[in-house]
């Protein structure tokens, strides 16, 4: 993602590790702050890291096991569709 989606900041490098809720889900706050740290954020990576950790736990988030499957294969699609299309710009 260098020079591509890189430029949208954490959120990108997250989606990329954990496409669907229960991915996410399994990523610890470090995990998630690394994803942080990695996308460029200087400052409040851990304290981001935390916030997000609870959102992505949230039940509410989830869906069957197949329908985040099948949304998170689409999802890993369109990431680097756009990424493709940033490293052109």
């Amino acid at each position: 993602m260098a020079g591509g989606t890189a430029r949208f900041g954490g959120s990108a490098w997250i989606v990329a590790a954990a496409p669907t809720p229960m991915a996410a889900a399994a990523l610890t706050p470090s995990d998630l702050a690394a994803l942080l740290d990695t996308a460029g954020r200087q400052r409040g990576a851990a304290a981001e890291a935390d916030k997000l950790h609870g959102i992505v736990r949230n039940e509410q988030m989830h869906q069957p096991a197949a329908a985040e499957q099948a949304m998170g294969v689409h999802l890993q699609g369109l990431v680097r569709q756009l990424d493709a299309v940033c490293q052109t710009l």
